[in-house]
């Protein structure tokens, strides 16, 4: 059990950074555009009916991903080191 938690937290790991390497190129090249600002704005939020600006759902998650899969990777090495632990213990 213990080796198949160390390889999901070093896949999880692996992920988490190449996501976030993934959105922070696509910034920089997005940012090289004359109307980085407008297209940033467009992507992230959309004017609701009412005037407001609210932020889109499916771009909140997709920002989000690297941190979450990098916290699930956080949560298993802790399994892994909690569980290292009670066999030296034992």
């Amino acid at each position: 059990m213990l080796p198949i938690a160390w390889y999901n937290n070093l896949i999880l790991a692996i992920a988490a950074v190449a996501i976030g390497m993934q959105q922070s190129v696509f910034l920089v090249r997005l940012g090289c555009l004359s109307n980085s600002d407008i297209l940033i704005r467009e992507l992230l939020i959309f004017e609701s009916p009412s005037g407001l600006r609210v932020p889109r759902h499916s771009q909140v998650l997709v920002w989000q991903t690297a941190v979450g899969v990098l916290e699930c990777s956080i949560y298993f090495w802790l399994e892994v080191l909690l569980c290292l632990f009670g066999t030296r213990l034992a």
